[in-house]
C-alpha cells in the first residue's frame, strides 16, 4: 500500500504543479498570448479573458491537488477523500473546458487520464487488507519453526 500511496502523491504533485503553473501564467497574462491561447476561443463562455480561468486553475486544480498531496504524504485523516476531491475537481474542470472552449488541448487528455488513475488509486487504498494474508503469514512462520504452542520458560509444563 505504501507504493500505491507514493504513486498517488506523485500524481497529485504533478497535477498540482501543472495547475499552479498554468493558473499563474493565465493570471499574469489574461490575454492568453503567453500560452498561445486566443480570446476568440472564449466567445461561447462567460469569460472575456483568461483571468478567472487562471484563478480556477491555480486554486481549483493547483492548490487543492497540493493540499491533497500533503494529506496523502502524512496520512492525515480523510486523505483518501482529499484524493477523490482533487481528482474529481480536476476531472470536472477539464471536462467543462472540453465542452465550453472552441479548442481542445492534449494536456486536457493527460489531466483527465491522471484524474481517473487517481480515483482508481483512492479506491485501492480504501479497500481493507484481507485477513487471510495475515493468518497465512502467521501460520507459515509457526510451521517453519516447528512450534505450534508457546510456553514460558519460567513455567513448568502441566501445572
Amino acid at each position: 500500500m505504501k507504493a500505491v500511496r507514493q504513486l498517488a502523491t506523485a500524481i497529485e504533485l504533478l497535477i498540482g504543479a501543472f495547475g499552479l503553473y498554468l493558473g499563474f501564467m493565465l493570471i499574469s497574462d489574461p490575454t492568453g498570448r503567453r500560452l498561445d491561447l486566443s480570446t476568440s476561443w472564449l466567445q461561447h463562455t462567460l469569460f472575456s479573458d483568461y483571468m478567472l480561468p487562471g484563478w480556477v486553475f491555480a486554486l481549483g486544480i493547483g492548490l487543492v491537488s497540493m493540499v491533497a498531496a500533503l494529506f496523502t504524504v502524512y496520512k492525515k485523516h480523510g486523505y483518501r477523500t482529499m484524493m477523490l476531491l482533487a481528482a474529481g475537481l480536476t476531472l470536472f474542470l477539464n471536462l467543462a473546458g472540453f465542452f465550453l472552449l472552441a479548442e481542445q488541448f492534449g494536456v486536457q487528455w493527460v489531466l483527465i487520464f491522471l484524474s481517473i488513475v487517481l480515483v482508481l488509486l483512492a479506491y485501492v487504498l480504501s479497500r481493507p487488507v484481507p485477513e487471510t494474508t495475515i493468518v497465512t503469514k502467521a501460520t507459515a512462520t509457526s510451521i517453519k519453526s516447528g512450534k505450534t504452542h508457546h510456553f514460558h520458560k519460567h513455567r513448568k509444563r502441566g501445572h
